[in-house]
């Protein structure tokens, strides 16, 4: 597996971007009907807005609270951690889990799009080490999680240069969209089931639904690879095979 670097300056910008946030995220959802605090008497959601996003995060409280204690056991037990080693934190539709090697966000909200339906929000950030990440522990508490990773850096990407170069290149094993005023870029990875969409000093990777670590970061080399000619370094570290 390949060594890459982020701190490699890519050609695309006037000065190299620094990575300042990298974060795994994973989403799933349901009808609001499921959720443990819906009563006979409430009224489903028609819109998105104040009273139903406190609405929605009321009624699921207890899965919240359930979600949180099984990531704090699973955690606890695949890294070997002690009582003081992990914090928890937890309020109205947001809870947290701080470890030595990582923070766990956790989230059940109102779905914009539907508000019929709730979704549920895995956010892993904070990684200390490349090491946590290809470790036989994460794997084992995360697998099937995550089906984003999002990189956040210190300035943005020059989209219409990465545009430039990439349509220069013809690749075939990746598409690329873009509106009229190259605001940002997706660019489909053809083979893998996933796309990197490029915006503002954001670069976002997602796959076609929740995969286990190992093929997320084989899918994530594999863009890397394919972006690579273009100068953009988008991460960096040994993934496990």
């Amino acid at each position: 597996m390949p060594e890459l670097d982020i701190h490699r300056q890519a050609q695309t910008v006037p000065a190299e971007p620094i990575l300042e946030r990298a974060a795994f995220l994973g989403t799933k959802g349901g009808s609001v009907r499921r959720l443990s605090g819906w009563r006979q008497s409430h009224i489903v959601p028609k819109e998105h807005n104040s009273f139903t996003r406190a609405f929605v995060q009321r009624i699921s409280e207890e899965e919240l609270t359930e979600r949180l204690e099984s990531f704090y056991t699973r955690i606890k037990d695949a890294f070997g951690y002690r009582r003081k080693q992990v914090a928890t934190s937890q309020e109205v539709g947001f809870a947290s889990c701080k470890t030595p090697d990582f923070s766990l966000e956790l989230s059940i909200g109102i779905d914009p799009e539907d508000p019929a339906r709730y979704l549920e929000t895995v956010c892993v950030t904070g990684i200390r080490s490349l090491e946590t990440l290809a470790s036989e522990a994460f794997a084992s508490v995360f697998d099937r999680q995550f089906s984003q990773v999002v990189f956040e850096y210190s300035q943005g990407f020059g989209i219409e240069s990465l545009i430039d170069l990439l349509e220069e290149r013809n690749d075939p094993a990746l598409k690329l969209h873009y509106p009229p005023d190259a605001s940002r870029c997706t660019v489909e990875l053809v083979a893998e089931d996933a796309r990197m969409v490029f915006s503002g000093c954001e670069m976002r990777f997602v796959a076609d639904g929740n995969l286990d670590i190992r093929s997320l970061a084989r899918a994530l080399v594999r863009g890397h690879e394919l972006l690579a000619p273009s100068g953009i370094e988008p991460f960096s570290g040994r993934f496990p095979t």
